[in-house]
């Protein structure tokens, strides 16, 4: 898709520890829903249609929800656009063809520039 995840200056890309803030929500809930889902089998419950409803409605259900809401709220009103996520880690997402037609225009213009000059 020719993108990557930059810092917020837009000039390295970001590191492991920033990945990690990035994805940690999502991380987070994944790990307490599989944590929740082995504790249920290991008790005997993971059969049972209510705690399948109540595990896929419920706390991580409602969370996971809010927490996608924020994130397209956070993109649409941002001027990068960045989404939550992206903000956490300082990060964000630049097209890469973008970034090279605004380096060529920019050396354009700087080529120009000192055309006129002389």
């Amino acid at each position: 898709m020719n993108i990557k995840v930059f810092d917020i200056n837009e000039q390295n890309i970001i590191g492991y520890k920033r990945a990690f803030f990035r994805e940690a929500v999502w991380f987070f809930a994944n790990t307490i829903l599989i944590a929740y889902s082995a504790a249920a089998t290991y008790n005997g419950t993971a059969g049972n249609k209510e705690w399948h409803y109540k595990s896929n409605s419920g706390v991580i259900g409602l969370t996971m929800s809010i927490w996608f809401m924020l994130e397209l709220v956070t993109m649409f009103l941002d001027s990068k656009p960045r989404a939550l996520h992206d903000l956490i880690a300082g990060s964000v997402v630049i097209d890469i063809n973008e970034m090279k037609r605004e380096e060529l225009q920019r050396r354009h213009q700087e080529l120009m520039n000192t055309l006129q000059n002389k």
